[in-house]
């Protein structure tokens, strides 16, 4: 789970649409991130908390997909709570010797 788009259909998941109003999955943010989509870390933190908050709302809290979510939300924000914290750049075009991917910036919290 969480690497595709949910399958509704294919998993006879009917009600899915009606109960999720904003799909996410680490496959669509892997493409946002290459495509440079995110202007901040926060951005980026509030889709992959939303993959979190879909799943949680949709499965029951024992069911395995909730516990699977539980846990790799947990090595989520172990993870993004020790980036670093730096300057976002104007500049769509980073130095040589700055790395790419996302810096951490304003965090965001608006899930739907």
């Amino acid at each position: 789970p969480f690497l595709k788009p949910v399958d509704a259909e294919g998993l006879g998941l009917h009600d899915y649409y009606d109960i999720i109003k904003k799909p996410m999955d680490l496959g669509t943010v892997k493409k946002k991130m290459e495509d440079r989509e995110y202007r901040s870390a926060g951005e980026f933190a509030e889709d992959v908390r939303q993959i979190f908050h879909n799943c949680y709302r949709y499965n029951p809290p024992d069911s395995d997909v909730a516990k699977m979510g539980r846990k790799l939300q947990e090595v989520f924000e172990l993870k993004y709570a020790r980036m670093p914290e730096e300057p976002v750049q104007t500049d769509p075009t980073p130095p040589s010797s700055v790395a790419s991917g996302v810096t951490r910036g304003d965090e965001g919290s608006g899930l739907s």
